[in-house]
């Protein structure tokens, strides 16, 4: 990578659900969000036998802000271990086109470009956490979610029900944004 390390490591506790086009639509309304979205656009990569996807790991590049990011999200206890390095646009660009090396992640793999995701994307603070209203397109595809972080699981989980009951949502299993990125594409 350049021969430049700068990882930063974080954990993320998240729940999320699918929504529909109109539960979106009522969330942006209820907490006036529409000036608020903003774009971030992720690149999913993996190995060509799909290393990162059969052993539940996640990569992407993600062009947020005019900033660049490479982050591995690996599985841990009760929630994901975030490991992220920042880029220059250079180098995120050559990433997208010519793939690069998993080395400083501790991993003997090369991977390349495989998906894009296009996340139209609005925050609030609700109790311990942030809530995030997402717009999401793959390949054509468009979903809707629903993301809550929180500091701790179990509080976090209950913050989430709650929220989903006071706002008559129904709870409907999402896969994470890469996942659904990879089927759209038929993989």
């Amino acid at each position: 990578m350049y021969g430049v390390i700068n990882m930063k490591s974080s954990i993320e506790i998240e729940f999320k659900t699918l929504l529909n086009e109109n539960e979106y639509n009522k969330m942006i309304e209820k907490f006036d969000l529409s000036d608020n979205i903003f774009i971030q656009e992720n690149y999913y990569f993996d190995t060509d036998d799909f290393y990162i996807r059969n052993n539940k790991l996640g990569l992407r590049i993600r062009h947020k802000n005019n900033t660049w990011k490479v982050t591995m999200k690996k599985p841990c206890e009760d929630y994901l271990c975030e490991y992220s390095i920042i880029l220059s646009e250079k180098q995120a660009k050559d990433y997208i086109e010519n793939g690069f090396s998993l080395k400083d992640f501790g991993y003997d793999l090369f991977v390349k470009f495989k998906a894009k995701n296009i996340t139209e994307r609005a925050i609030f603070s609700y109790k311990n956490g942030n809530l995030f209203v997402d717009k999401c397109t793959y390949n054509g595809v468009t979903d809707y979610e629903i993301e809550y972080e929180a500091d701790d699981s179990n509080r976090g989980i209950d913050d989430f029900k709650n929220f989903l009951k006071d706002n008559k949502i129904q709870y409907s299993p999402s896969f994470h944004k890469e996942e659904r990125a990879f089927r759209s594409l038929g993989l």
